[in-house]
This record gives C-alpha cells, structure tokens and sequence, in this order.
C-alpha cells in the first residue's frame, strides 16, 4: 500500500475529527448535545455495523478467522494489564490509580474509534474481525478491567456485565449470527437500510470525539508518570506486542491487520465511566481517554503501514 493510499483516508478522518472540535467551539454541539450522539451510535449505527458485518459479509472462512481475533484482543489487553498492575504496585500507586492506569492500559477504544477506522483503511468487510476484536474488548472491561479498580469487589460488580450483555451491540451481534446460520440472505431493502446507517457511524463518531478533545482540553490537562506510561503501552508497545505476537500464527492478511490496527488504539472511552462507578482516580481515567485519543491520530498512520504489510 503507498503512502498517499494509507494516508488518505486518516486525512479524512482527522478532517472530520477537527470539524467535530470546531462544532464545540462554535457550540453547535454542546454536552448534552454529545451526549445524545453518544446514545446513537452506541444504539443505532454501530450495531448497523455489526449486524450487516455478521449477517451479510460473514463466509466460512472469516467465520474460521474471526474467533482469533477476539482471543488475541483478550489475550495482549490481559498482559498489559497485567504489567501496569505490577508496575503501579511497585511505584505504591493508590489502588484507585493503579487500577485506572491498567485498565486504560489493557482496554482499548476497538468500537467508536476502531471500527470507523478498521472500516476506512481495510474495507467493510474487514468489520466482521473488527467487530470480534470490540467483542474482546467488552470481555477485557467487565472482567479484570473492572476487577482492578479501587471498588471492583462492590455487591454492584455483576452490573456492567449484564449491561454489556443486554447493549444493542451484543444483541445485533446474536441477531446476525443467528440470520447467518439460517443460510438467508438479507432482504434487499433491509440491507440498503442497514448500510445507510452503516455509512454514518464513522463521520458521527469522528465528529464525536473531535468534540471530546475539545471539551476537555480547555479545562486543562495534567501530565502525570502514569499518564506517560499509558500513552506509550496503549500506543506504542500494544501494537508492536500484536504485530509479534502474529507473526507465527496462522491468520489471514485482513485478520492480522485488523488486530494489529485494533491493538494501536487509544484508551477505552468508557473507562472514565467505569472509573467513575466503582470510585477510582475519574480525572486520570478522563485524561487518558482524551490525550490518547488525539495522539493516536499521529501514530495510527505507522501503525496502518505496520499492519499493512503484506496486504
């Protein structure tokens, strides 16, 4: 893939990133306005993706490929974890602290941010794995995710879990697998419907966290060591450890690129909620979600190129 081919569709992305941050400046979107979109895409169109993903582009040999990448996202989001936890016990991090700096450190931003981009850079059909590697995020979050964190061990520890599995986002994904099973193919009005919403999830989520980094920015943000540390891991090492990681492994070329691309995401966007519910360090958690998020836009390209190669 040349340069200007893997560059181009980031140009877009970023355009549509800096359009969302003009639009809160102008005040055109506003919080409860964000919020709001929030809602829809979390409800409407990435669920359009994942039902389309599974319903219609799904064949027997993605469907060989995709539990990979749901495997790999849980397996290199568990050792980074892992390896923060041990970090933030050595430097005697408050447990709120050090249980925020792994989770944003082992969950990654696989739905609002990597779906749109796996989608741009490698084509719809590579939102099948994109879609399984978010399933392995969500399995990341509401297991030793939340385990971490200062009151993970609270009588509430099972609500995220039935939240997540209850989320329009699973549902879509039984309804596909299960339409998918049945050897039909969508009725033809049904799909047009399906990849119209589609189409809109990746400029709505851009426009989104465009908004996000501004809002937050302006408040100011506190660079802090366990700041850094999340930064590089979330953007640096987690990629490079998913690139070796595949590299013996028999996968396809897509099926690599998408967990290499997915593995060089930014923190989670839910992890200030989570952090918030179970009383843990909420500013870290909200500034590693904003700062991760604006500096993968400089190294998501590198990431591309390493995760393109061989394609």
């Amino acid at each position: 893939m040349s340069i200007v081919a893997l560059l181009t569709p980031f140009a877009r992305l970023f355009l549509l990133l800096a359009l969302g941050a003009l639009l809160g400046r102008l005040r055109v979107i506003t919080a409860e306005g964000s919020n709001q979109l929030s809602t829809l895409i979390i409800n409407v169109t990435m669920p359009a993706v994942t039902l389309i993903a599974v319903a219609r582009d799904l064949s027997p040999d993605m469907l060989r490929m995709a539990p990979w990448a749901l495997v790999l996202i849980v397996l290199v989001g568990l050792v980074l974890w892992s390896a923060a936890m041990l970090a933030g016990r050595a430097a005697r991090l408050q447990p709120g602290t050090r249980g925020v700096m792994a989770l944003t450190c082992g969950c990654f931003n696989t739905a609002s941010l990597g779906i749109p981009v796996v989608q741009t850079v490698l084509g719809p059909v590579a939102a099948v794995y994109a879609v399984m590697a978010d399933m392995g995020i969500n399995v990341n979050l509401f297991t030793f995710g939340v385990a971490g964190l200062a009151n993970g061990r609270s009588g509430r520890w099972y609500r995220p879990i039935l939240k997540a599995l209850l989320s329009p986002m699973f549902m879509a994904l039984f309804v596909g697998g299960a339409w998918f099973a049945t050897g039909w193919e969508l009725p033809g009005l049904v799909a047009d419907a399906l990849d119209l919403l589609a189409g809109c999830n990746a400029p709505l989520s851009m426009l989104l966290l465009g908004y996000l980094i501004y809002s937050h920015a302006r408040t100011g943000l506190a660079l802090t060591w366990p700041l850094l540390g999340i930064i590089s891991t979330r953007l640096v090492v987690s990629p490079l450890l998913m690139f070796a990681l595949t590299m013996p492994l028999p996968l396809d070329p897509l099926t690599r690129a998408t967990v290499i691309l997915q593995a060089g995401m930014p923190a989670a966007m839910l992890s200030p909620v989570l952090a918030k519910e179970y009383g843990s360090d909420v500013p870290l958690a909200v500034t590693a979600a904003v700062v991760t998020t604006a500096l993968a836009m400089l190294s998501l390209p590198g990431v591309a190129w390493l995760a393109t190669r061989g394609l």
